[in-house]
């Protein structure tokens, strides 16, 4: 889950309180887990934050290396 950078801070910290409760609670979870949905970087707003960012720096490299453009 995203939001807005101008978010307050208190409520993303209670989204993220509360995603983590319900995605540890059993089967909706684990479920999750097994379709690939929810990844094991995703425990707190800050390490989420750094995979997003090491995914654009990643795919941003990629590109740039097999010269793809847009159409």
């Amino acid at each position: 889950m995203v939001a807005p950078a101008t978010t307050p801070s208190d409520i993303v910290q209670r989204v993220n309180r509360d995603i983590n409760r319900a995605l540890g609670a059993g089967e909706a979870g684990r479920r999750l887990r097994e379709l690939g949905l929810v990844f094991d970087h995703a425990g707190t707003p800050e390490s989420t934050a750094e995979f997003f960012a090491a995914e654009h720096a990643r795919w941003s490299r990629l590109i740039r290396e097999i010269g793809l453009e847009p159409e």
